[in-house]
């Protein structure tokens, strides 16, 4: 890793570091910004973090700039927004998440820009929630339906949270993270 992640000591000061930096500007989000988003999405699946550099060489800083600029400084909890900004990452065929398989790694990036709002969907969660099966985390209707779940989960379990630095949305899915086993 390089920037400022390599202070990261684990996964889940890597994951609030990108956080951070996202909060503090977008402008200033950059290749190792992105590096280290797609590496701890990844991380535990070692074909996945093999295929980083090949997936950054043609990685051009000015794509994601245009997303950036095309998508909304701030999103609503509203299930057409998401799915519509979900559409709009696969239009711009950013490494990592040009097939139409990325659901996933698209639900992630969006996450860390929007942790308020779009959680994380991934086979992990689906399992946890009894919705897991094959290819069920590549589908936009199971993803439509599972949004809500997870925003009804987050208002209901995460109230007296305290102490932490990550959103409702976030401690839902590390939660979810932690039943499926």
């Amino acid at each position: 890793m390089r920037g400022p992640y390599p202070r990261a000591a684990d996964d889940r000061n890597l994951y609030n570091a990108l956080v951070t930096f996202v909060a503090n500007g977008r402008s200033n989000l950059t290749t190792e910004w992105y590096e280290a988003l797609l590496y701890w999405k990844m991380y535990s699946q070692p074909a996945a973090v093999s295929n980083l550099g090949r997936w950054l060489q043609s990685f051009e800083p000015c794509v994601l700039n245009g997303f950036l600029t095309a998508a909304p400084a701030i999103l609503s909890c509203r299930i057409p927004d998401v799915m519509s900004l979900i559409n709009l990452v696969g239009r711009y065929q950013l490494p990592g998440m040009k097939s139409d398989t990325a659901l996933p790694v698209r639900t992630t990036f969006l996450h860390i820009l929007y942790p308020n709002v779009v959680p994380i969907f991934d086979q992990m969660v689906l399992k946890a929630v009894g919705a897991w099966y094959e290819g069920a985390n590549q589908s936009t209707s199971v993803l439509q339906q599972y949004i809500p779940h997870a925003w009804a989960l987050a208002d209901r379990h995460t109230q007296q949270r305290t102490g932490f630095k990550e959103t409702a949305v976030r401690l839902t899915d590390m939660a979810l993270w932690l039943t499926r086993a």
